[in-house]
């Protein structure tokens, strides 16, 4: 757990390098949403729903869930973003949050969206410092490795380590399959596969 902190304060520390390029000003100069609902197909039956929204401006990116960190609970954030264009794009956005519900404390996280040639890469991470029982510290991540077979399709690994699902696994792994029809996206995950612990997630968002 120490180890992967380190690691993320680590990678924080080393952003602002990026910002000494021209091209990590090139942001968006008007307000730009995403929403998304998630549902998760759990192995105990105990399914729900995740919603996000995102809101971006120029540096600025606030974003809000809920049943994320865990279920029943609320988290908010904010964040600063750098972006590298040309070809290879990249986007490293740092982030400071509060969570609120079944589980409080404060969090520290970072998403990164790399994209090359016809390989995305998008990963989430976060370290939860809960209030009052430091058992309750936790450091949750997303990441997906797609290939973009089209436009409109691509397919790929995912993995996650996450509390609002209770497994056997410490880090679920499985296979992702992304359908985008112009700014509306259908996500597709299904973790471990033919085990007890087999959980599907599907994402339905828009961005406008």
């Amino acid at each position: 757990m120490r180890t992967a902190l380190v690691a993320m304060i680590l990678a924080l520390g080393a952003i602002p390098a990026l910002a000494q390029s021209d091209e990590t000003r090139k942001l968006v100069s008007q307000w730009e949403y995403y929403a998304e609902v998630t549902g998760n197909f759990v192995p105990d039956g105990g399914d729900y729903a995740a919603p996000v929204i995102m809101a971006d401006r120029d540096w600025l990116h606030l974003e809000a869930r809920y049943n994320y960190e865990d279920q029943n609970t609320t988290s908010v954030w904010g964040g600063y973003s750098f972006k590298s264009g040309g070809d290879e794009s990249l986007v490293v956005t740092p982030m400071l949050g509060g969570v609120f519900g079944d589980t409080d404390g404060v969090a520290a996280g970072v998403e990164v969206i790399a994209d090359w040639k016809r390989l995305d890469l998008y990963v989430e991470g976060e370290h939860l410092f809960a209030s009052g029982d430091d058992e309750e510290d936790f450091t949750y991540f997303w990441s997906e490795l797609t290939y973009r077979a089209s436009d409109w399709f691509r397919a790929g690994l995912v993995s996650q380590r996450t509390r609002a699902i209770e497994t056997d696994v410490g880090v679920m792994r499985g296979a992702l399959v992304v359908l985008t029809f112009e700014n509306v996206y259908l996500y597709t995950s299904l973790f471990e596969p033919g085990s007890d612990d087999e959980t599907l997630v599907v994402s339905l968002g828009a961005e406008f």
